[in-house]
């Protein structure tokens, strides 16, 4: 069985803070790390920053707005 962890560190938390949560996810042994778009950081890019220290989990978003909705 694989078990993932919502990331909540990203609600209010620093980019080194994110990245953190994710290696002790990793070291704690969930298969996968998940983030939202809906709060402070931009997920597609922290998650990038994410993959780069920590390449053995998988990461995936919860929450990711649409390029049209934002230029709205």
């Amino acid at each position: 069985m694989k078990i993932g962890l919502f990331g909540g560190a990203a609600q209010s938390g620093t980019v080194d803070q994110v990245v953190a949560e994710a290696k002790l996810a990793e070291r704690d042994g969930f298969s996968s790390y998940w983030m939202p778009q809906i709060f402070a950081h931009d997920a597609l890019t922290l998650l990038a920053l994410i993959g780069r220290e920590v390449p053995r989990i998988e990461l995936g978003t919860a929450v990711v707005a649409s390029a049209s909705a934002i230029r709205s």
